[in-house]
């Protein structure tokens, strides 16, 4: 009988996980979230504290963990709330505070902007994630593991270089380096 397998690198991992910024009673306005989700370990997928928590873990196996900004969703970035012309944005006169729209990048995945502020000539975004500079309570249950393909583990590598890239490696050509468009807009 072969040994149960753990949650190791390049094993292909399915996960029900709930989370929620703290204190829960200052983040009424960030819901949390309970997802079944499915990826490949060791990659960086997950934040780093929840990446190292479940490494050694079986199906069957749960959890409860909180983890502060440093290792959940870092701290909050001034650098990341700026200024974007209304130009640069679809439908901007559709725009509220509040909204979320995605910059797509050319190498990386889309990243979401929360408008602050709408001012007569641009809009106040912020590019940090919502939970940034919070503490997050986990709870995890193993639900599946097995080895990944060849092909997953490959994808999972391209994902984790593509978010990494140098930009100096980026080629600009005549694309824009974002292409802004609704959070519920199709590609």
């Amino acid at each position: 009988m072969s040994p149960a397998l753990r949650i190791d690198s390049n094993l292909f991992v399915r996960l029900a996980l709930a989370s929620k910024p703290l204190p829960v009673e200052d983040a009424a306005d960030l819901p949390a979230v309970d997802e079944e989700i499915e990826y490949v370990h060791g990659y960086g997928y997950l934040v780093p504290g929840l990446d190292i928590a479940l490494r050694g873990l079986a199906v069957g196996d749960e959890f409860t963990l909180t983890l502060d900004a440093s290792q959940a969703h870092g701290p909050q970035d001034d650098d990341l709330v700026f200024d974007v012309d209304r130009s640069e944005f679809p439908n901007a006169a559709t725009l509220e505070v509040g909204d979320e729209v995605w910059a797509d990048g050319l190498e990386v995945e889309p990243v979401t902007l929360r408008v602050l502020e709408v001012r007569p000539d641009s809009f106040l975004v912020d590019a940090n994630h919502p939970w940034a500079g919070r503490s997050v309570c986990y709870t995890a249950r193993v639900l599946a593991l097995r080895e990944a393909t060849d092909e997953e583990i490959a994808a999972a590598a391209e994902h984790f270089d593509s978010a990494f890239a140098d930009e100096e490696d980026d080629e600009t050509g005549d694309e824009p380096l974002v292409r802004l468009r609704r959070k519920d807009d199709p590609l």
